[in-house]
């Protein structure tokens, strides 16, 4: 009877850690002064940030980048694109906005959420179209509102069925472009009138503009934010129809006198 001895697995020793490590840090590390030594939370190192090439090891690019454009960007999102938004917004949705009444959002129920964090407290009553967009409906009942349904016809929101002043609701909801889940487009007289109604009743007019990029047939149909002369309407837009939703961003549009709220929000 033969007997085979089986090859011994050694681990590795020392020398061969150290050198692996000696090699991950010479590819991996960032290129830096050996003096730099930097503790501040979430912050890279060095001036420049550039990755060493090395077999299959991911780089950033072969220019180096300012280290600003690799630390978190502002909350209301990148600046360029922000100023990209603004001129496509005042171009395709007649939108009256600067750059700084834009915030970027992770799509539209964070902007729902944010509309309902900085203008409402609980029992405040909203406005909202019947038949509507369950997701609005959830984001208001969550903050306390209380919901109040307005009917909508072929011309949109039935603005003879607003409330008087006097009800003091303080936000009304409405998709005007393209009423969800109807379709129905609301008339420009509709639209002045709901916009005489928000400045009386010194409500607020959330439009929801979801899908206004799309049109069998004419040209689309101007945002009401354009028509605004009061500071009363919030706009949110999205890019989700015309982009991959993984991709995409909404937008939400806000009015100057809002900049201190939006910086501490209820809640």
């Amino acid at each position: 009877m033969r007997v085979r001895a089986l090859p011994c697995i050694c681990p590795p020793t020392v020398g061969v850690w150290r050198r692996t490590l000696l090699y991950l840090r010479r590819v991996l590390c960032p290129i830096v002064s050996p003096c730099t030594m930097i503790f501040a939370m979430a912050c890279q190192m060095g001036q420049r940030f550039r990755m060493r090439p090395g077999g299959a090891c991911w780089r950033v690019g072969r220019a180096p980048s300012p280290v600003q454009e690799l630390h978190y960007g502002p909350p209301e999102g990148y600046a360029p694109l922000r100023q990209a938004i603004a001129g496509y917004l005042q171009r395709a949705r007649a939108v009256v906005c600067e750059p700084e009444q834009i915030i970027v959002v992770n799509g539209s129920q964070q902007a729902l959420d944010l509309t309902a964090r900085v203008l409402l407290d609980a029992g405040d009553r909203v406005l909202i179209e019947e038949p509507h967009y369950q997701g609005a409906r959830q984001v208001f009942l969550a903050a306390g509102a209380r919901l109040m349904t307005v009917p909508i016809d072929a011309e949109g929101l039935v603005t003879t069925a607003l409330p008087d002043a006097a009800a003091a609701a303080r936000l009304v909801y409405v998709t005007p472009s393209h009423q969800f889940p109807t379709g129905a487009i609301m008339s420009l007289v509709r639209r002045l009138a709901l916009l005489q109604w928000a400045e009386t009743a010194e409500a607020y007019v959330l439009e929801d503009d979801y899908d206004s990029e799309f049109r069998y047939a004419g040209r689309p149909v101007e945002a009401v934010q354009g028509l605004d002369r009061s500071g009363r309407v919030i706009y949110v837009g999205t890019f989700s129809k015309v982009l991959f939703q993984r991709y995409a961003s909404d937008i939400w549009s806000y009015h100057r006198r809002w900049s201190h709220s939006l910086r501490q929000p209820n809640g």
